[in-house]
């Protein structure tokens, strides 16, 4: 019955530690993902400051 118990817990923590470690990875690949749109954006913003730069 021990024996039993033990295998179990065993399990748990290893399916607790395995889901913390894809909640990191996906929290690292949000992370990047903003940091690659960060350009994309600025040029965005540069664009419609110089269209209405022009439309004065």
């Amino acid at each position: 019955m021990l024996l039993a118990m033990a295998g179990v817990m065993t399990y748990g923590f290893w399916k607790v530690g395995k889901g913390i470690r894809e909640q990191n990875e996906l929290a690292r690949e949000k992370m990047w993902s903003r940091i690659h749109l960060i350009p994309l954006l600025t040029a965005e913003t540069d664009r419609d400051l110089v269209r209405r730069h022009w439309a004065d």
